[in-house]
């Protein structure tokens, strides 16, 4: 309904009307008026909300071809409870995350239920499909972006919609947040962001004197938080958005919040226990360093997290044991990055009075990276893209500001091309928008199977013990899938070898320590092969390794004996075998035989006897020890073993 035709029914009817009627009819149009403008801003927002959606789903959408990845089978294929679809929910709902996996993680500690049930949920529907997981994983993140325009233009106002736009096209197509979407696992991330990002939603319509929408703001938080434990910065994030953006903070509006957070407390206590945790060495070296030394080199990598949200190239998916040597407080990056995170903290009280927007985007983002600083606590991993999560949507909003504020635009919600515009800001807005969608869809293709990302990131993090580890295991399964063609085969355990060696260099463990015999025992390479055992067997001395050595010591003597024909070497060898493992046949019998073979007839016969007992059976054992005994001139005790043939 356009003004002019509202004013023509104004005088239409308002011709023969008192002027107190007139008045109060001339009033109720204009009520309509700014009704209908109000409906066309909110229609407006709800298009612009869709289509920065769509682009985040779009950025995404060639993850749904890939596979599982990383330790998605965690919480989907090798999941108990996960597999077992609806009657798992309950299990998970009372038990850690990762539980129903059935393995020793540093997920004992973690209660993340909401996620895992969805996972069941989504088994339960199209079960051992990656796709699946792929696809709500991109809708979800579809969904926060949509949330969170609406979200921002609630909290900057809807003259400031230019701005919202800015800051959510910024962080849908950040990089950074790759990991977060690719990795079926990351789902805790997008959930709880999600939910969080709803709370403050329903808390400001809450402000707007809509009290019934702090019940969903609470129910939102308590999501969050069964989404994944972060959430509970909500709890200071929300009043800072309502300090700095509205008139007053009305603390009343808080109260449910802290209560909410006491019941999922109680709640994770119940299911958890009294969990203390201590992190491996592996996942965090911090663990193992002098508190000084680890607040240093905890602010090198905050200094690298900045750097990342910055210029987001090159990522990985480890940053773990040994890529960040610990520091002292002598180390230039540590200093460096303690003078600017102080430097950025003083800025934001400085201008805690005024209400400086940049100030509150710093506030807002410290708050968010302070549990996954290693400052306060230890966590399960030294570093991760991941935890930035939330923290980027502040530091997305920040550098938004602080552009416009260098080139002093202003937003007054007109639209984008209107002539005398400042161009300048939406092309800078635009070419990092360019710049970041192709880095993101370019880092979204190594997420499409654990061999590609592993491959991808070992240049970019070469001293990380658990990247190397990694695609050398991963290596070696190809090998093993494709080892009957040789021309495809070679090239991976040719890879896994120079892999297992750079994470043994690193350190030292059982794992790559076998893996390093495998492959030198797959290329035919014996010595090296029980070298690498023998140091697995010196970290732990169980049953694996000693088949694997026995085998090497085995497959060794018998190369000795039929291609270099060197009987001495190969019963030492085939002795050794014999020592670590007494119960293989074939051991036994090849021992007996090389001793046959040195003219040693005596005691080949006491290894084929050994044999015999073992399979009486066995018609090569028992053609063995008949001629042993026809060479010493026992016939007659060897027409006896040989008519057990014909029995």
């Amino acid at each position: 309904m356009s003004k002019y035709y509202l004013f023509t029914i104004f005088e239409h009817y308002s011709f023969h009307m008192s002027n107190s009627k007139r008045v109060k009819l001339h009033s109720e149009i204009k009520n309509k008026e700014s009704a209908i403008v109000y409906d066309s801003s909110l229609m407006n927002s709800t298009y612009i909300a869709l289509a920065l959606s769509l682009i985040a789903f779009l950025l995404y959408s060639s993850t749904i071809t890939h596979g599982f990845v990383l330790d998605d089978g965690l919480v989907t294929t090798i999941n108990s409870y996960v597999k077992q679809g609806f009657s798992g929910l309950w299990k998970i709902f009372t038990h850690s995350y990762r539980a129903g996996a059935s393995i020793t993680t540093d997920s004992d500690y973690m209660y993340r239920p909401l996620s895992v049930m969805m996972y069941a949920i989504e088994w339960a529907i199209a079960p051992n499909h990656a796709w699946f997981h792929h696809l709500f994983n991109i809708l979800y993140y579809s969904l926060t972006i949509f949330i969170l325009f609406k979200t921002l233009i609630k909290l900057l106002g809807k003259d400031s919609q230019n701005f919202a736009i800015a800051i959510c096209l910024i962080f849908a197509v950040h990089p950074i947040h790759t990991e977060v979407i690719s990795n079926i696992k990351s789902r805790d991330e997008i959930m709880s962001f999600l939910f969080g990002i709803l709370s403050l939603y329903y808390c400001l319509q809450a402000y707007e004197n809509k009290p019934k929408a702090l019940y969903i703001a609470c129910i939102s938080f308590f999501l969050a938080l069964l989404s994944k434990e972060g959430a509970v910065t909500i709890l200071i994030i929300i009043p800072l958005c309502i300090y700095f953006f509205k008139d007053y903070i009305p603390f009343r509006f808080f109260f449910p919040y802290l209560i909410v957070f006491i019941l999922w407390f109680l709640l994770r206590m119940t299911v958890m226990g009294k969990v203390h945790y201590i992190p491996d060495v592996n996942d965090n070296q911090l663990v193992a360093a002098s508190i000084l030394d680890r607040w240093a080199t905890a602010f090198v990598i905050l200094l690298k997290y900045l750097q990342l949200l910055i210029w987001p190239y090159p990522l990985s998916w480890d940053y773990s044991f040994q890529q960040f040597a610990i520091v002292s407080w002598s180390n230039i990056k540590a200093i460096s990055s303690l003078v600017v995170h102080l430097l950025l903290f003083v800025f934001a009280l400085k201008n805690w009075k005024n209400k400086n927007i940049l100030s509150f985007c710093i506030l807002a983002y410290i708050i968010s990276m302070a549990l996954y600083s290693n400052l306060f606590l230890l966590i399960g991993t030294l570093m991760g893209e991941r935890l930035t999560y939330q923290a980027s949507l502040w530091f997305c909003m920040g550098i938004v500001l602080l552009i416009a504020r260098l080139l002093k635009f202003e937003d007054n919600g007109s639209p984008i091309f209107q002539r005398g515009s400042n161009r300048s800001f939406y092309s800078i807005i635009s070419l990092i928008f360019i710049v970041f969608f192709y880095l993101s869809f370019q880092r979204s293709k190594a997420w499409k199977s654990s061999y590609d990302l592993f491959l991808c990131d070992v240049s970019q993090v070469p001293n990380s013990f658990r990247s190397n580890q990694a695609i050398a295991d991963e290596s070696l399964q190809m090998y093993m899938k494709k080892y009957q063609n040789p021309l495809d085969s070679i090239k991976y355990l040719t890879q896994a070898q120079k892999f297992y060696e750079a994470s043994g260099s690193i350190r030292k463990t059982f794992s790559n320590q076998v893996g390093l015999g495998n492959t030198s025992f797959f290329q035919k390479n014996y010595p090296k092969a029980i070298d690498a055992f023998n140091s697995a067997k010196s970290i732990n001395s169980n049953e694996i390794i000693k088949e694997r050595l026995a085998t090497a010591y085995y497959q060794y003597g018998r190369e000795e004996a039929q291609i270099n024909n060197n009987l001495p070497k190969a019963k030492e060898l085939l002795l050794k075998a014999y020592e670590i493992d007494s119960s293989r046949m074939e051991i036994i019998t090849d021992l007996g035989m090389v001793i046959g073979l040195s003219q040693h007839i005596p005691e080949a016969i006491i290894y084929f006897e050994k044999a015999y007992k073992m399979n009486p059976k066995d018609e090569n054992t028992i053609n063995n020890l008949a001629h042993s005994y026809i060479a010493i001139g026992q016939q007659a005790k060897a027409e006896a073993i040989l008519a057990t043939i014909k029995k």
